[in-house]
């Protein structure tokens, strides 16, 4: 796997780039059509994750605010980060192996 997989992700980790704009881009680069499906993959995990277990527990916050849905949020929260370095470091990592 190429360093396509690692702009692709770097790229699609940047919440200001406008998809329209790098689908545009890519499509007319050399960018393999693999490369640019695995960097999107891996890039955008971790925002869908985000959106799926932060509102989910943000909205149990909202309705119930208890010692115990601020550390499920922190928790959450935490874990996003997680899932963020791991995708980071999973593309620079399959990015070396070239």
């Amino acid at each position: 796997m190429g360093k396509g997989i690692l702009a692709v992700v770097v790229i699609r980790m940047i919440p200001i780039a406008p998809f329209s704009v790098v689908n545009v881009v890519a499509g007319a680069s050399t960018l393999p059509l693999r490369d640019f499906m695995v960097g999107t993959l891996l890039g955008m995990m971790p925002g869908i994750l985000a959106m799926a277990v932060l509102g989910a527990q943000i909205a149990d916050f909202a309705r119930n605010a208890s010692w115990s849905n601020i550390l499920l949020l922190a928790l959450a929260f935490l874990g996003w980060l997680g899932i963020c370095a791991g995708a980071q470091f999973v593309a620079t990592w399959l990015a070396g192996r070239r």
